[in-house]
């Protein structure tokens, strides 16, 4: 498969923080081959963008029992998971091919985070839930591929009114889905904890990984940190109620101490 400066995916990293990049390479379309375009590794990374969607899409299809099958669930679970691993792998082998891979910058790429939750939800039990994440990542990216270069290849310019849509709407929506995709993976933190303190099989062991990913996430992802502090204002306002009990507050703070120590902050007073 060849490779194109072009439409090379290193530029764009796939998580938070990477659809930024994403909107911004939607601004100037150029024109490309057809034909040269299918054979780099850019358009192999939009298909496996485009087949986690398919998948995605027919699992929760199959999960809403609108098509009954006892197999196909988790068979379009894996294969959706498999195409972000596959997009993932194709960034990380460009970013560190030509220079060295060290622990430090691992853990500052959102590529790294991603791919190894994507392993950690592969070969755990399907559920819906951890797909929606992936899912904006994926859905951004791909429209931004259109815009920049499928379409242009097909003879839509960037005045043309379908690269137009797409263009306004990667630029008007891309910080607002990244909030969700925050939100969501907060969100998956707290349903995690709620299988663990019920004592639900295998959930421990992912709980463990996933408080490391948002550890991760924190440290680096500005939409976490701020998804992070709307929460707890939230919380502290209603628990500022008089009527709720004393107790329920300090459990609040005692478990926001204990956040704290693990994902960096300050400490709240009793």
């Amino acid at each position: 498969m060849s490779e194109s400066d072009s439409a090379k995916p290193t530029q764009q990293s796939q998580g938070s923080q990477g659809a930024q990049g994403a909107r911004g390479a939607s601004s100037s379309p150029k024109p490309v081959d057809l034909q040269a375009l299918v054979k780099t590794v850019q358009f192999a990374w939009f298909v496996g963008h485009v087949l986690a969607l398919v998948g995605s899409f027919f699992y929760l299809l199959f999960s809403l029992r609108i098509f009954k099958s006892p197999s196909f669930p988790k068979f379009w679970y894996r294969e959706a998971y498999v195409a972000i691993i596959f997009t993932f792998s194709i960034i990380l082998n460009q970013t560190y091919r030509s220079k060295p891979l060290t622990v430090q910058a691992l853990l500052r790429d959102d590529n790294c985070h991603y791919i190894f939750l994507a392993f950690l939800w592969l070969f755990s039990r399907p559920s819906f839930f951890t797909l929606p994440p992936f899912l904006v990542f994926s859905l951004f990216h791909v429209l931004t591929y259109l815009r920049s270069y499928l379409l242009p290849a097909l003879g839509h310019g960037s005045s043309s009114p379908l690269s137009a849509q797409i263009g306004h709407f990667v630029t008007g929506y891309n910080d607002r889905f990244m909030m969700l995709a925050a939100s969501i993976e907060c969100l998956q933190f707290v349903r995690l904890l709620f299988r663990v303190f019920t004592f639900r099989k295998g959930t421990l062991v992912q709980f463990i990984i996933y408080v490391g990913f948002m550890k991760l996430r924190y440290d680096n992802s500005m939409f976490t940190r701020t998804i992070v502090k709307q929460y707890e204002v939230r919380i502290d306002s209603l628990l500022a109620n008089p009527a709720v009990p004393p107790v329920v507050r300090n459990g609040w703070i005692s478990f926001k101490n204990s956040l704290a120590q693990v994902f960096g902050g300050h400490r709240a007073a009793n």
